[in-house]
C-alpha cells in the first residue's frame, strides 16, 4: 500500500485512534505508575484509571496527545529498560511474550514508518522467524501488506530450501524489514534474500541494534529505526 491513510471511513479511523490510545495506556502501565503518567500527560489519575479499566475512552484530540507522548522514542526506550530490569520479565524474549507489549512496540514502529515513508509505496514486509515475527505481524496488519519469513541464523534448515518458491510476496516488492534484534550475523541473510527476490528495501526497524557499524553495510537509501542502545 501507499503509506497514506487506509481506505476506511473517518469514523473508523477516529475510533481506531481512540482504541489504540487505551491499548497503549494499558501496556505502558506495566512499567509506569499512575502518578508518573498523570504528571507526564497532565491528566488526573482518576481519568487515567477510567481509561485503563475501560469505563470511558479519551476523545480524539486527547488520544492524539497521549499517543504522541507515549510513543516518543524517549518513553519507549525507558519502558523497555524498566521492564528488562523487572523480575517479571528480565529479557526481551519474555517482554515480547506479552501481546499488550508487542502491540505497543508494533504501533511505535508503525508510526515511525508512516512518518518516515509518507507517500512511499510499500507492498511487503519481511522478518526472520523468531520474536521479530511477533512485532512484524501487527505492523503488516496495519499496513495491509503480506508478511514473508526470511532466512536467519536461527533457522539453518532454510539453507536447503528453495525459499523463493515458499514466500508469499512478489519479486521486486517495495519492502520493510522488522527485527527484534539486528546484529552483524543478520546482514548476509538479509542481503541474500533481497537479491533473490530483487526487493526494494525501504526501511528496517529493530528494537536492539547490536553493532552500529553494520549500518554502513546497508544501502544509504534505507531508513533504519532502532530503540536500543
Amino acid at each position: 500500500m501507499k503509506i497514506l491513510k487506509r481506505g476506511f471511513s473517518r469514523k473508523y479511523e477516529d475510533l481506531r485512534l481512540r482504541i489504540d490510545c487505551v491499548d497503549v495506556l494499558v501496556a505502558i502501565k506495566e512499567a509506569f505508575r499512575y502518578i508518573e503518567l498523570s504528571s507526564m500527560l497532565d491528566l488526573p489519575v482518576s481519568t487515567l484509571s477510567k481509561y485503563y479499566h475501560g469505563l470511558t475512552i479519551p476523545d480524539k484530540e486527547t488520544s492524539k496527545r497521549i499517543l504522541s507522548k507515549l510513543l516518543s522514542r524517549e518513553i519507549v526506550k525507558d519502558f523497555i529498560h524498566r521492564l528488562i530490569r523487572n523480575k517479571k520479565y528480565g529479557s526481551l524474549v519474555k517482554l515480547l511474550s506479552n501481546p499488550l507489549i508487542t502491540n505497543y512496540l508494533s504501533l511505535y514502529f508503525y508510526m515511525k514508518i508512516i512518518d518516515r515513508l509518507a507517500g512511499t509505496n510499500v507492498t511487503a514486509l519481511i522478518a526472520p522467524p523468531d520474536t521479530s515475527v511477533l512485532l512484524a505481524l501487527g505492523i503488516a496488519f496495519r499496513l495491509d501488506v503480506p508478511l514473508a519469513l526470511i532466512q536467519s541464523t536461527a533457522t539453518p534448515i532454510y539453507e536447503s530450501l528453495e525459499l523463493v518458491r515458499e514466500v508469499g510476496i512478489d519479486k521486486g516488492s517495495s519492502t520493510i524489514a522488522i527485527y527484534s534484534i539486528l546484529g552483524r550475523e543478520c546482514i548476509p541473510y538479509l542481503k541474500k534474500f533481497i537479491e533473490l527476490l530483487k526487493l526494494d528495501l525501504k526501511f528496517i526497524g529493530t528494537i536492539i541494534l547490536v553493532d552500529r557499524p553494520i549500518l554502513n553495510e546497508l544501502p544509504k537509501k534505507v531508513t533504519v529505526e532502532y530503540l536500543l542502545p
